[in-house]
Formats: C-alpha cells, structure tokens, sequence
C-alpha cells in the first residue's frame, strides 16, 4: 500500500509517490513489481514502471486475487489457490484438405499461459504453463459466424485442461 506514512520523514502522500517512483526506476529490467490492486495510490505508481507489473487484491481487476478466502480466529487470512493467465495465441487454421486440395474443416486453436499458485502446497504450484484446445468448423462457414460457440466450447475444455492440472492431485 502507498499510505500517509512516515509523515516525520516525507513532507506529504505526493512525496511519498514520489519515493516510490525513484525505487520502481531501481527495479532490474528483467525484474517485476508486484504491488496491491485494490490501492488507487499503487495502481498510479505501477502505470510507470518499466518492469513487469503483478497486482493482487480482491477486486476483479486484479490478476491474482484470492480463491476460498477465510479468516481464522486471530484475523489471519487464507486462501487455498490462485490464478493468472493470458492468451498467447488465437489463430484459424485448415484442419482438413479435400482431395483437391480444398479445405473442408478449418480449426480455431486459442492458447494460454498460466501461473497457478496453490497456497496449501506450494509444490503444486506453477508459472508460464501453456494449455491449448481447438475446435473444427466446416471450411463453408466464416469465422465470424459460428466463433462466439467455438470460443465458448474452447474456454470450457481449457478451464477443465487448467482445473485438473491443478486441483488434479487433490
């Protein structure tokens, strides 16, 4: 969080940003910033980092946020796993060619990389897996008519392909 902190020492929140944006400059090129989503401050900051930006926090916007979040009796959160992901691939392919090199099917793969993390076990846990699935659509049709059903018959194979390698071994 970037909060009215150590007031005795900065003279006010704009100089405490500040603060922040001279140590962001720091971070190695290869390195990552990871700070809370859910802060109006930190978000600001993190729109000038020249690294790799990682937010957590319980709003939807947040690219890792908690999963089953409990409290125990002290105050004490947890959560059992998280995840992360992004596309890295969304292409229409020739599935199937006729005999007279026509194509008959054509096929919409969509790839993603996940990082999950599963704070019961870490050993479980992983970073940059890539799961694909595809669906065939007959050569006739344009993509644009029949993608918003093989999108949504993708997503379901790839969230059950990421949701066994992750909940798998429970």
């Amino acid at each position: 969080n970037i909060e009215e902190d150590h007031l005795d020492f900065y003279k006010d929140l704009d100089d405490i940003c500040h603060a922040f944006d001279r140590f962001f400059a720091l971070l190695p090129e290869d390195g990552a910033c990871i700070g809370n989503g859910d802060d109006p401050c930190v978000l600001k900051a993190l729109e000038n980092v020249h690294v790799k930006t990682i937010t957590y926090g319980l709003g939807a916007h947040n690219q890792w946020q908690p999963a089953n979040l409990v409290y125990d009796e002290t105050g004490c959160a947890g959560f059992d796993f998280a995840f992360e992901g992004e596309i890295t691939n969304y292409s229409s392919t020739t599935a199937s060619v006729s005999s007279g090199d026509y194509a008959l099917q054509n096929r919409l793969t969509i790839t993603v990389k996940v990082n999950f993390q599963n704070a019961v076990d870490q050993t479980l846990s992983f970073n940059n897996k890539t799961f694909s699935a595809y669906a065939d659509y007959d050569s006739s049709q344009l993509l644009i008519d029949v993608q918003d059903q093989l999108i949504e018959d993708i997503v379901e194979d790839l969230v059950n392909d990421i949701f066994m390698a992750a909940a798998g071994n429970w």
